[in-house]
């Protein structure tokens, strides 16, 4: 965060550190997902040196690098992996990959048998 914030005023990193922590703290106390709208209203407030719009752009930009980024890169990791499954399952003749009608007549004859 401390490289996301303006340069002007120069405040130094322990000052945007204690800042920071306090206002994720307020977000965690808020029970607020991912602390959403109030660490950033602690972090606006807190930081009132700062031009708002250039705070705010700031804020957005950690957003989107610690919350957004991370959540589509594991969305594709894991639809990756899930093609990946299925296609090595049906390959095999697994039958969870198979067609829900092949399964119930599994699930039929397995019945009739007994």
């Amino acid at each position: 965060m401390y490289m996301l914030v303006p340069d002007e005023p120069n405040l130094g990193f322990v000052t945007v550190a204690v800042i920071f922590v306090a206002a994720t703290l307020l977000g965690f106390a808020s029970h607020a997902p991912g602390g959403l709208g109030v660490f950033d209203a602690a972090m606006m407030v807190a930081l009132w040196q700062f031009d708002k719009e250039d705070l705010l752009a700031g804020l957005l930009l950690f957003r989107c690098l610690y919350y957004i980024i991370p959540f589509i890169l594991s969305l594709l990791i894991l639809g990756t992996r899930e093609a990946l499954i299925g296609r090595s399952a049906r390959r095999l003749g697994h039958p969870v990959a198979a067609p829900i009608s092949a399964v119930t007549e599994l699930a039929r004859e397995k019945s009739d048998a007994t």
